[in-house]
């Protein structure tokens, strides 16, 4: 990493779970009965933040904007988010971006979203309303300005970049930020991206269940690519009701976790502008 001991970096995770959420709505296994506040799972989705030792304020990047994004935030004190990223356009992972309109209200200033060519499609599918001209206003419309993904991109206070991943068969994108890789809703890593995970720090996978699913990484399937990769940490995310959270942690090697909502993971000290993966 290249010098910057004045910044404070760090991950957290505002959902952890699979495409239902946990508790499964009409299901009563132990998972979602379960009175351990780690097995309620919403829906997976992270802000990655940044500040200034010794300030107060951080900046928030959003990593995808799910149905359950108005609760997550209001959790976590509602944090002015200006500016998401997004792995893909399943509905799990998008569509809660409306959300962000109140936001809007307190900053009057868009939201930036960076996103490939298949997601802005989506996303410009889906809230036609955002795009299309002569829109009834009604109490307000979110104003959002839509940037392309790129390898190296800046996305608001922090340098990204893309890792082109596998979900199932379809092309989807995870992301580094330093140290740190976020993988979500990954079954498969292709050649051409293993160079760019070297030398991570803090891993974070998904791993969907302990039986094969074909559009998730299995426990098995994500404990070999944390031994291929050998970060120092690693969480898995995208959890589905067959995991209970101290049973499962419990059968884990040193150093890995299940993730869970609310929880904050402190990254090392690096200009978030200005970073080397190979350093």
């Amino acid at each position: 990493m290249q010098s910057g001991e004045n910044f404070e970096n760090r991950i957290l995770f505002l959902g952890t779970g699979t495409s239902s959420g946990i508790p499964v709505i009409g299901c009563r296994c132990a998972a979602c009965t379960s009175s351990d506040p780690r097995d309620r799972r919403t829906r997976t989705s992270a802000l990655l933040q940044t500040r200034k030792s010794g300030e107060a304020e951080w900046g928030h990047l959003l990593i995808d904007s799910g149905i359950d994004l108005r609760y997550q935030l209001l959790r976590e004190g509602a944090p002015l988010v200006r500016h998401v990223v997004y792995t893909h356009a399943h509905v799990d992972h998008f569509f809660g971006l409306d959300e962000l309109r109140a936001i809007q209200f307190v900053t009057r200033m868009p939201i930036h979203l960076y996103a490939s060519e298949e997601v802005e499609r989506a996303l410009r599918t889906v809230y036609r309303h955002l795009f299309e001209t002569g829109v009834q206003k009604g109490g307000g419309i979110l104003e959002v300005e839509i940037h392309p993904l790129e390898d190296r991109f800046q996305a608001g206070p922090i340098t990204l970049e893309a890792l082109p991943i596998y979900h199932g068969k379809l092309p989807i994108h995870g992301f580094r930020f330093g140290n740190l890789a976020y993988l979500t809703d990954c079954s498969f890593i292709p050649d051409t991206t293993w160079p760019l995970l070297e030398n991570v720090g803090v891993l974070v996978l998904d791993m969907l269940r302990k039986r094969p699913h074909p559009t998730h990484y299995n426990l098995d399937q994500a404990l070999e690519v944390i031994e291929r990769l050998k970060p120092k940490e690693a969480y898995f995310v995208h959890m589905t009701h067959d995991l209970v959270h101290a049973d499962i942690e419990a059968e884990l090697p040193e150093g890995v976790f299940l993730a869970y909502d609310g929880l904050v993971v402190d990254l090392p000290s690096f200009d978030p502008h200005q970073w080397s993966r190979t350093s």
